[in-house]
């Protein structure tokens, strides 16, 4: 058996049983991921048999480890996971992808997510009914070009119920994991011209229908400034989730030009960059998520924190969006 790759499947094995969850045994694991005997499974953790290509991309796709990592290739390459949200089931799947990822961060101690924030995260969007209704029929609309949509204006009864249903899982389960989110003035900027345009545009049922829509905007900043404040993120019944300190907002004067995730559980690290507005490519690339971490950490350092501390600084952010939701509620009824 070749020393070097013994060597490479020890490293391989010390991974993944830093990345098991304490309830579970990474023998458990590989042998209902690789459909072998229980036994055989240890062989493997014992690098008596070494793991075979397939049973290594079965073991990558669990695990969520890039195939370079694994075979200790070092390169200027970087391989990306993405997917592509072409109509309402691809968004359906999308959203069961990041619950996934996020269920699964929640299993373990030592993990921390970092949110530079181009827009408002999509998260805190879908706590709010009628305002996660709205942002579905937004991007399906005019993102997605979902046929469904082209010839419809938003209404509350036009939107699956399995995709509220789905946005407030994916709510619960943000909920639960620690997260510092790196904010500018212009995050929520994108927000008030998504309400102004399909006003302008007529793609509003109702004058009241566009007003509810602005009174749960003003709900979501009010919720988000309490969270804010406690430095726990509430349930999504808007209490706070009981959880330790999970939550740190931070606002930079430097301009954020995408919307970027940094997750790390134990040592693994993983890269969301999103693309054509929501879409997201993903990787597992350690030294290329260690650079990510590296820039998300020093902008950090550069911003206000506005989370527990800051409170003139927390307080005057907040009263701007409150301010420019205002500007839009007053368009809507002048016009």
């Amino acid at each position: 058996m070749d020393h070097t790759e013994t060597s490479i499947q020890k490293d391989l094995i010390a991974t993944l049983e830093n990345l098991c969850p304490a309830n579970m045994s990474l023998a458990d694991i590989l042998a209902d991921l690789l459909d072998i005997s229980k036994d055989s499974a240890y062989r493997r953790i014992r690098c008596e048999t070494l793991l075979n290509i397939d049973e290594l991309l079965e073991v990558s796709k669990y695990f969520k480890i890039s195939i370079d990592n694994i075979l200790n290739i070092r390169s200027n390459s970087v391989v990306f996971d993405y997917n592509s949200i072409k109509n309402i089931e691809d968004y359906k799947q999308y959203l069961r992808s990041i619950i996934h990822d996020l269920k699964e961060l929640s299993k373990f101690d030592d993990v921390k997510v970092i949110y530079a924030a181009q827009d408002i995260p999509l998260f805190h969007n879908f706590r709010f009914a009628r305002l996660a209704r709205f942002k579905l029929f937004y991007w399906l609309r005019s993102i997605v070009n979902a046929e469904e949509f082209q010839d419809k204006k938003f209404s509350d009864g036009d939107i699956d119920e399995e995709l509220v249903s789905l946005g407030a899982e994916l709510y619960d389960a943000y909920s639960r994991v620690p997260s510092d989110e790196i904010w500018t003035e212009i995050s929520p900027v994108s927000l008030f011209k998504q309400v102004e345009f399909c006003w302008s545009s007529g793609l509003f049922e109702s004058q009241e229908q566009a007003l509810e829509v602005c009174n749960d905007v003003e709900e979501e900043f009010t919720d988000l400034e309490q969270q804010a404040r406690s430095g726990i993120k509430n349930t999504t019944e808007g209490k706070p989730s009981g959880f330790k300190k999970n939550f740190n907002l931070y606002l930079s004067e430097i301009e954020i030009g995408n919307n970027c995730i940094f997750t790390r559980r134990g040592d693994n690290k993983m890269v969301y960059l999103a693309y054509n507005t929501f879409n997201k490519i993903t990787t597992t690339n350690q030294p290329f998520g260690e650079e990510i971490n590296i820039w998300l950490l020093n902008l950090m350092r550069k911003s206000t924190p506005i989370s527990e501390v800051s409170e003139k600084h927390r307080y005057q952010f907040f009263k701007k969006l409150h301010k420019g939701l205002e500007d839009v509620r007053e368009k809507i009824m002048r016009d």
